[in-house]
């Protein structure tokens, strides 16, 4: 059988165990410590997918997962000069990381060496990103919004707090701000735990905010509103500036009307 990982990346790379008897008649050269390791090998499905294996001790014996073409699943044996010696009770999976288009799906507990890459917006083994920390395990959220409201004609600036926020190589896919998944408005990046983005012209009323990429929704879990007001609701002066006013009212005594600051 197998202990510890199961599954692994079609990158290769991934250490796996395999549990069997007899490995006490291995010859020395095939143990850990020896220069000349060529002879026993850990075979997955066939031997042209085959990789040096190591003893551990009488019952356990170790090897690095090869490189393999493509999401399958292969039964893993032991050969020894190019004969079985044991085979396995259990399969190892391969899964490709890019097979993986979107953060959500890539963010799996079944695949743990695939990575969210944030400047390339692509699903990756951890170490094939350039960023710092090379992948991520949690896709860009919100954890909150300042202000949540602001005039219908657009053009607050809106600080979003959350994380993490890298900047997208792809220039055709930056990150924005969606609001009610209609309007989207890129947004600048100031670090990786704030970003800010500003409102478009829109109906008055609540809409929801959310953080996209090309076509990849991030949905974690809490989507903030924010509310859309008109100043021209207001007929006096003194409605323009209740304590229930927005903030972005301002009285233009010329045209006494109630209009955006």
């Amino acid at each position: 059988g197998l202990a510890g990982s199961t599954s692994g990346s079609t990158a290769g790379g991934t250490q796996i165990y395999v549990l069997t008897s007899g490995l006490s008649t291995i010859p020395k050269q095939n143990k850990r410590d020896s220069m000349n390791t060529s002879e026993l090998l850990c075979v997955f499905g066939s031997l042209e997918n085959s990789v040096t294996a190591y003893v551990q001790n009488d019952t356990v014996a170790n090897c690095t997962t090869p490189a393999i073409s493509g999401s399958t699943s292969y039964n893993v044996s032991l050969y020894y000069g190019s004969k079985l010696f044991a085979a396995a009770h259990a399969a190892f999976y391969f899964y490709d990381c890019a097979e993986e288009l979107k953060c959500a799906s890539c963010i799996n507990p079944l695949k743990p060496e695939c990575g969210w890459c944030l400047s390339s917006q692509k699903c990756v083994k951890e170490n094939a990103c350039p960023d710092s920390p090379p992948a991520n395990k949690t896709c860009p959220f919100i954890k909150s919004i300042k202000p949540n409201s602001g005039a219908k004609e657009g053009g607050t600036i809106i600080t979003i707090s959350g994380g993490p926020f890298v900047q997208n190589q792809d220039k055709g896919s930056p990150l924005q701000c969606s609001f009610d998944n209609l309007i989207h408005k890129n947004a600048t990046i100031i670090d990786r735990s704030t970003i800010t983005c500003i409102s478009p012209s829109y109906d008055v009323g609540p809409s929801q905010i959310q953080l996209t990429s090309g076509s990849d929704i991030y949905h974690t879990g809490y989507s903030p509103i924010f509310t859309f007001y008109s100043c021209g609701v207001r007929t006096t002066c003194a409605s323009c500036y209740d304590s229930d006013a927005r903030s972005e009212c301002l009285w233009c005594k010329d045209t006494q009307v109630c209009g955006i600051a």
